[in-house]
């Protein structure tokens, strides 16, 4: 294994073990790639086992793809939660749609792997060399205005929490139903609690005879169904 582009997390936010993450060596912002290896076990006592691998690649219009595969190579819908709280894909979005992520919490290094500053400094390079990229395109995205990934947020956010007012807009053909289904017992979202009192789309939904197509239970997290709609492409 060459070490050179190789970092061990020791104290990671995300990884319930430790954390290994991988660079690739192109100078193209096409090529840049990272692997985040996750697992049971410790780099520092050399037991570290990993089994699944988050990556990073850059597309042509300058967002970030990501995905999860086990160690046999094959796609996830999530990260397993008794090692990981890395979710879903589409949760990586949160700290990493601009951002090519820093370290968060001070981090003990692991011998002949790279160190916490060549981590930060390779970073900051990657990061740096990406948002002169964006800066050459030209295209409708902005990454100026941050803003604006809060907002996507708040779309799935208000469909799978929807508020007494969405509801009452949502199904006011069907007053008996609505009236049965507000006295649900409601949350408050922690990362928005200007939203209010919040309902939960899985639970409304049964209060409801209308046609759906059925959902996971989770926008962020794993769950026990998903939806896979890209088999019907080859048929």
């Amino acid at each position: 294994m060459d070490d050179s582009l190789v970092f061990g997390v020791t104290n990671s936010i995300v990884s319930k073990w430790h954390r290994r993450i991988r660079f690739s060596k192109s100078d193209l912002v096409g090529g840049m790639a990272m692997v985040a290896e996750e697992g049971y076990g410790s780099l520092l006592k050399n037991t570290f086992k990993p089994v699944k691998f988050e990556t990073i690649t850059i597309m042509p219009n300058g967002q970030l793809r990501y995905a999860i595969y086990n160690k046999s190579g094959e796609l996830e819908d999530a990260a397993n939660p008794e090692i990981s709280s890395a979710g879903k894909p589409g949760k990586c979005m949160w700290c990493h749609e601009i951002y090519i992520q820093p370290l968060f919490n001070q981090n003990g290094e692991v011998r002949n792997l790279m160190t916490n500053q060549q981590f930060s400094n390779k970073v900051k390079a990657l990061q740096l060399k990406l948002n002169n990229y964006r800066n050459s395109l030209s295209a409708n995205i902005d990454f100026t205005k941050r803003q604006e990934h809060t907002e996507s947020e708040l779309l799935y956010i208000g469909f799978m929490e929807p508020s007494a007012f969405r509801l009452q807009q949502e199904f006011s053909g069907d007053s008996i139903a609505l009236k049965k289904a507000l006295k649900m017992r409601t949350h408050v979202y922690k990362e928005f609690p200007s939203l209010g009192n919040l309902y939960e789309r899985k639970k409304i939904d049964d209060y409801f005879s209308y046609k759906r197509i059925r959902i996971p239970e989770f926008v962020r997290e794993k769950s026990k169904f998903e939806p896979n709609y890209f088999r019907y492409l080859n048929k």
